[in-house]
Formats: C-alpha cells, structure tokens, sequence
C-alpha cells in the first residue's frame, strides 16, 4: 500500500544529484499541506520540494489523499512524510553516510510531531497512522534532518523576489498543494 503518496512526482533525471546534496549539506527540503473543508471535506493535499542550494536542481511533487481524517494538520504531516520517506530512499540506495539537510514547514505543530521522539503511539491519537509510519523511518534513517518554520503566505505581502529562499519555495509548495 501507499503507492498513492507517488503517483503525481515525475523523476525526470537521475536523482544521483540528491544524494550528493546530501553528502555535501546542500540541501534544503520545503513542504505545504492544504485542506479546504468547504469544497472537499475529505480531501487534503500536499506539495513539496527538494532543492540543492549548489546547483539549484529541484526535485517537486505533490499528493491528494482521500480520508475521513483530512485536515489541513494531516496535509502538512503527510507532506512532512513524503520528503522524509523520500530521503530515506534516497540515503539507503545511495548508502550515504550520516549527514543533514534543512527541512522547512509553515505548521510548527508538524515540527513538533516529527521531532517528538517516542517508542509507542497511541492507537487513539489521532493520526497515528502518519506516527506509526514515521516513527518506523526515523529509526532507520543516519542523517540528522533539521526542521525549520517558515511563516506561510508572505508573498501575500511581499513579491516573492523579494523573500528567502525557503519563504519562496514553501510559496511554490502552497501552489502545487492547491493545485
């Protein structure tokens, strides 16, 4: 199962780039949940994105999923999943040494869920699935991944030229989770 989280990334080159932005500490992973209850109350959706500061190669992909469960909290926890199940395929293909990337998010409640460490979820909580998938990842993975608030929306008040780069690309991910 699960096969559904992949089925809107497209891998265009070889994604050996990812792993050497890696190994080098260039890269910097964005994502962005959504959700809106009025026209789809059980739809939330997803963008993300991998980026190498160096080289400037990106790798982008989004999910839609269907659930009594969707929220705009999932969304963003779902996003959360899909870059680090994503890097941890990357770092066991590529056998990669431990190393680190910068992994930025608009919601710091997903920040927390993902830096939490705990050995049980319980079957109650909600979204303990997510939990139990992610828990299951970050036992296996080497590299420490740091995770980052980015405010949301501040191109609603800025040009996006004129923004970080992580504020610019969390931007990038906000359209492709509308999208």
């Amino acid at each position: 199962g699960g096969a559904w989280l992949w089925d809107g990334l497209v891998i265009s080159d070889d994604p050996a780039w990812i792993a050497d932005s890696l190994r080098e500490g260039t890269l910097m992973c964005v994502t962005d949940g959504s959700y809106d209850g009025k026209r789809a109350k059980k739809l939330c959706s997803a963008g993300w994105i991998l980026f190498c500061t160096d080289s400037h190669r990106f790798l982008s992909g989004s999910l839609v999923e269907w659930s009594s469960s969707a929220s705009s909290y999932r969304g963003e926890l779902l996003g959360m999943l899909a870059i680090h199940l994503f890097l941890l395929a990357i770092e066991e293909y590529y056998s990669l040494p431990p190393g680190s990337s910068n992994i930025h998010c608009d919601n710091k409640g997903a920040i927390y869920t993902f830096e939490r460490r705990s050995k049980r979820v319980p079957s109650g909580s909600k979204n303990a699935d997510v939990q139990r998938v992610l828990r299951t990842v970050k036992a296996r993975m080497k590299c420490a991944h740091l995770r980052h608030h980015v405010r949301a929306h501040q191109d609603d008040a800025r040009d996006r030229s004129l923004l970080s780069l992580p504020a610019q690309l969390n931007c990038h991910c906000d359209d492709t989770a509308k999208g």
